[in-house]
């Protein structure tokens, strides 16, 4: 599928890509029984802090069916290409993909990407994160490709993420048949969006530190009035802001607080 040489291997060995000769071969399971499993390559499915939770084999045989077979709660993670949380973690962009090949295709040049490993299952940690973060949505060219990007960008955008389109190369249904046909080179890594740095993140603090009680009523109390006397001034500057639910759990973790010469520097 596009992937030669050593530095392609290396890539596949590093993201844990492992071969199975008989994946999904389980007879004593009743609703499989039919099923006799196949060589596959299975790509495994992480958590945020890395830890395996559920795998997915894509069956070599190009008449098998189904295509691939996922094992595990595979919208608790992602598969993630070496550094993609990393990077998500220091606000460089990273991209979003169905498949895992796809995934991998945009890193062997360079690209940090996960894969939903699918086209719904955005994990609830990723989108408790994406405040603050660049995304790069990078899915298939087909109709529910392109359905499930509209999704996803809006539930990232309404998060605070700020979201972006990676599409194919015009003629490529997805990046690995980019990689395959030639269309996606070193050459095109030039291309892509910048790494930047997220924009300024809004300065909240906690009730008991903004005004005391008198400002909040008893001390610690979390209101919406309260929540919207906060966010105001960076509505009106243009910067995203999370939603109630987050600034409420700032109340007993707090968020990063920005210096705020910085922010002001921003709006000017």
């Amino acid at each position: 599928r596009g992937f030669h040489g050593p530095d392609a291997l290396d890539l596949l060995h590093q993201a844990g890509v492992r071969y199975a000769a008989d994946f999904g071969k389980r007879p004593a399971d009743a609703e499989r029984a039919a099923w006799q499993g196949g060589p596959a390559i299975v790509f495994p499915i992480r958590d945020d802090a890395g830890t395996l939770v559920a795998g997915q084999g894509r069956f070599l045989s190009p008449t098998a069916q189904p295509k691939a077979l996922t094992f595990g709660p595979r919208s608790a993670g992602a598969f993630v290409t070496p550094g993609a949380l990393n990077s998500l973690q220091a606000g460089n962009p990273v991209a979003l993909c169905e498949a895992p090949l796809d995934a991998l295709s945009l890193a062997l040049l360079g690209q940090p990407a996960l894969a939903l490993c699918g086209c719904s299952g955005l994990p609830t940690w990723l989108t408790q994160r994406a405040f603050g973060r660049r995304f790069l949505i990078a899915f298939d060219a087909d109709e529910a490709g392109e359905r499930a990007a509209k999704e996803i960008t809006e539930t990232l955008t309404a998060r605070g993420g700020c979201v972006e389109a990676l599409p194919p190369p015009h003629g490529a249904k997805d990046w690995n048949e980019a990689l395959q046909t030639g269309q996606l080179t070193a050459g095109s890594l030039k291309e892509l969006p910048p790494q930047t740095p997220p924009p300024p993140q809004v300065v909240l603090t906690p009730a008991a530190r903004v005004g005391g009680r008198g400002a909040f009523g008893k001390a610690g109390a979390k209101t919406e009035s309260a929540y919207h006397q906060q966010i105001r001034p960076f509505v009106l500057a243009g910067i995203p802001v999370p939603p109630l639910d987050e600034w409420e759990q700032l109340q007993t973790d707090p968020w990063t607080v920005k210096e705020e010469a910085a922010l002001d520097e921003f709006i000017a």
